[in-house]
């Protein structure tokens, strides 16, 4: 029973990192949205792009971890 605790509360953790990726590409899509054209945008289209392969490598890992 302690190990299945110790496995679900290591899962909500790593859910919720997830899930705070997610939403910090969100504020920056938002963000890319409000701002005029010029470096600033492209800055921001730049940081979302890296936050997307963030997500897509944490993804893949996290499936390793939960299926394994």
């Amino acid at each position: 029973m302690s190990n299945q605790l110790t496995h679900d509360q290591i899962i909500a953790k790593l859910q919720h990192f997830a899930d705070s990726l997610r939403q910090r590409k969100i504020e920056k899509e938002a963000l890319s949205i409000a701002l005029e054209k010029g470096d600033q945008k492209i800055e921001v289209y730049n940081q979302i792009l890296i936050y997307e392969e963030i997500i897509e490598e944490y993804h893949s890992s996290f499936e390793d971890i939960i299926f394994r």
